[in-house]
């Protein structure tokens, strides 16, 4: 057991005396072989003993009650989930009891903490102060196109009335764009999607491939929604190229492990 789980906050987050988040690391678990060592995903080949230890773990050191921890089953859609008291702790013991078919997950109930899981894709967190809802959302290529994110502020504005210009976003660490080359089927999903590949893909003059930048993507959507640059943070991680810190599916292969995000309203 190493001494200490390594987890990652947002500045942005700071002000906020209320709230409570994490971005994990791969640092600080139990987990050995492929998933050492702090793989928190019960959805991989490791053995549960360890993943779960590894929750207890990073809820100690993240000071938020595993109990409280909300897990999905993430799909790679748009579907955005309003959490609830009977929620809490969903998917923290076993897999069936994760939320169902989501990747994203909002809330506005204290000791809620919804958790997304990535090793490339991109974790997000948002806060509302003025209205005190959270949500957390998981966006790869699939989720991106599709606009998870636009679908949870939509969804966080039917449910709790919050408007872009008073949110604050955690953009977690991901694969980026000068490494995440993709194929057609990509492509053309963001043609589709966007209306241009101009500024969302790049091409590698060596290659003649095309790469997606998923961080530029999702931040110019929160942008065009109305979100203000100020109130947007942006982690400088890449998943793939920081193969001490980070899980990462594409370097790793199905033997990866995930790491994850989470927010939530602490209880008073």
């Amino acid at each position: 057991m190493q001494k200490s789980v390594r987890y990652l906050t947002f500045d942005i987050f700071r002000q906020f005396p209320e709230i409570n988040h994490f971005v994990s690391t791969r640092l600080g678990g139990v987990s050995t072989g492929a998933y050492q060592s702090l793989n928190i995903s019960l959805n991989t080949s490791d053995l549960p003993e360890n993943i779960l230890l590894n929750r207890q773990l990073l809820s100690k050191s993240t000071q938020i009650p595993a109990s409280g921890m909300c897990f999905a089953q993430q799909i790679h859609g748009q579907n955005v989930i309003e959490l609830k008291m009977s929620d809490r702790g969903a998917g923290q013991e076993e897999m069936t009891t994760a939320i169902s078919g989501c990747d994203a997950m909002v809330s506005n109930t204290p000791d809620i903490y919804p958790v997304v899981m990535a090793a490339d894709c991109v974790p997000i967190l948002i806060y509302d102060p003025k209205h005190r809802a959270v949500g957390a959302v998981h966006s790869g290529w699939r989720g991106t196109v599709q606009k998870i994110i636009l679908e949870t502020l939509k969804t966080m504005h039917t449910l709790y009335d919050t408007s872009p210009k008073d949110i604050y976003v955690g953009i977690g660490p991901c694969i980026k764009a000068e490494v995440y080359e993709v194929g057609e089927e990509v492509v053309q999903a963001v043609k589709k999607s966007f209306g241009t590949e101009d500024d969302y893909l790049m091409e590698n003059p060596s290659t003649g491939r095309k790469h997606f930048d998923l961080i530029y993507t999702n931040w110019q959507m929160l942008w065009e929604a109305g979100v203000p640059d100020s109130q947007i943070e942006v982690m400088p991680f890449c998943t793939f190229q920081s193969p001490d810190l980070f899980f990462s599916a594409r370097r790793d292969g199905r033997h990866s492990g995930r790491f994850g995000a989470g927010i939530g309203l602490i209880a008073k």
